[in-house]
């Protein structure tokens, strides 16, 4: 899997490189001068690895996930597919990674708190908003009542099932793009697929529209003219419906990560004592898994 070795000196602070087998070859400063070490691991037959300075109080070496570069044909990497907390961690780094999502998510946590929730009549004659912090109407301002608890419903039944969704609807629109992906589902996995997604989104998208109606009831044009009812929920709609259409390049940030451990893994190649590298440009020998 792996050649280890030490050197002398600390001229680079990475000495990595991957022969044309496959083998890794992995440098590490020296103990007497620089006082560096490497605790090695192998976890479910996967090698993992760090490199540390000693004189830290906590030594902590991540065996799942490995990274990317690191990986090796001789390693049983199926079964890191088998890790469900990976998966987890997978879902938000996909959301994250489209921009149509995360600034969509943080404009609404951001307006749930600064944002009217609801405008209209709120009496007869008079037309106002209500707030977070309290509620408008003719100019006047009327301190918060239960507008607290009303926004915490909203944030904890509403926004955190509606990210969940939309993470899981982006990880399964993932997997459905990967050229090696598996026609063939589990029933687990279809189980788990259909709750988190249609489920989820079905019960975030009545939550929006009943709460919203209870809320705005009794005002003329609120529930149609206010941001937090029925904006909201076709709002939610394009969201979902765009996390069903999504293509590989839409996944920006985990296609950089990706494409620095590329780059990384080509950059750090050994020098031996006549100047020739160990080890060429081989961007394709390192592949996501």
């Amino acid at each position: 899997i792996v050649f280890l070795n030490g050197h002398l000196h600390s001229l680079r602070k990475h000495l990595y490189a991957r022969h044309s087998d496959g083998l890794l070859e992995l440098e590490l400063e020296d103990w007497k001068v620089n006082r560096k070490f490497r605790i090695v691991t192998i976890d479910a037959g996967i090698l993992s690895f760090g490199d540390f300075r000693f004189g830290q109080s906590i030594y902590a070496v991540i065996c799942n996930p490995k990274e990317t570069k690191f990986k090796t044909p001789r390693e049983p990497l199926y079964r890191l597919s088998q890790s469900t907390h990976i998966r987890i961690r997978l879902r938000m780094i996909l959301l994250c990674s489209v921009d149509l999502f995360y600034y969509s998510l943080i404009g609404l946590a951001v307006y749930h708190f600064i944002g009217p929730w609801y405008i209209g009549y709120l009496s007869d004659d008079y037309f106002g908003a209500i707030f977070l912090w309290g509620v408008i109407v003719r100019g006047i301002h009327l301190p918060s009542d239960i507008q607290s608890y009303v926004g915490i419903i909203q944030f904890l039944f509403f926004l955190i099932p509606l990210t969940l969704c939309l993470c899981s609807s982006c990880y399964n629109r993932y997997i459905q793009l990967q050229p090696i992906a598996s026609l063939n589902e589990s029933y687990c996995n279809r189980a788990i697929r259909i709750l988190t997604v249609y489920i989820l989104f079905g019960y975030a998208l009545l939550f929006v529209l009943y709460w919203s109606y209870m809320n705005t009831a009794s005002y003329k044009l609120a529930w149609i003219l206010s941001p937090f009812s029925l904006i909201l929920a076709i709002f939610s709609f394009y969201l979902y419906g765009k996390s069903k259409q999504l293509k590989i390049g839409d996944f920006k940030l985990l296609q950089s990560t990706t494409n620095s451990y590329h780059c990384s893994i080509r950059r750090n190649t050994i020098e031996m004592d006549n100047g020739q590298n160990i080890i060429t440009s081989r961007r394709a020998e390192v592949k996501n898994h």
